[in-house]
């Protein structure tokens, strides 16, 4: 219906909930794999910089950001940050997992009844095995 509409109450994916704590800016959670979007569920053995730095309140990173995100899907980044520090280390006698895996929050405006998408910002880099 948001297509029809735009984004309005009750159709609206966003306006039902930002607009009920006064925000009209987000963060999503995006984890990547070799440049594409993916489960961290799906890699293990990870290394690379401290998973703490994917929490969205985490100050600043081992990436050198520093900004806290508006990420009202927090449940997300620590389910991400608990599987990544429960599976952390090389692959014995392989050394660093082949894939390069990333953490972004991709950065998200409401403008009156407009979803502006915008960038994604870098908050966590590494490499991992696939499982």
């Amino acid at each position: 219906m948001s297509a029809w509409l735009g984004e309005v109450y009750p159709f609206s994916r966003v306006s039902m909930y930002a607009e009920a704590i006064g925000r009209t800016a987000g963060a999503l959670p995006v984890f990547s794999a070799d440049g594409r979007a993916a489960s961290v569920q799906d890699y293990h053995r990870f290394t690379g910089d401290p998973p703490a730095d994917i929490d969205p309140g985490a100050g600043c990173r081992a990436s050198g950001e520093c900004a806290a995100f508006p990420c009202s899907l927090g449940y997300i980044p620590r389910r991400d940050i608990a599987w990544i520090s429960a599976h952390l280390g090389a692959n014995e006698g392989a050394g660093e997992g082949p894939v390069e895996v990333r953490y972004h929050y991709r950065l998200i405006t409401l403008e009156g009844e407009r979803l502006i998408v915008g960038a994604e910002t870098l908050v966590w880099r590494g490499r991992a095995w696939r499982r």
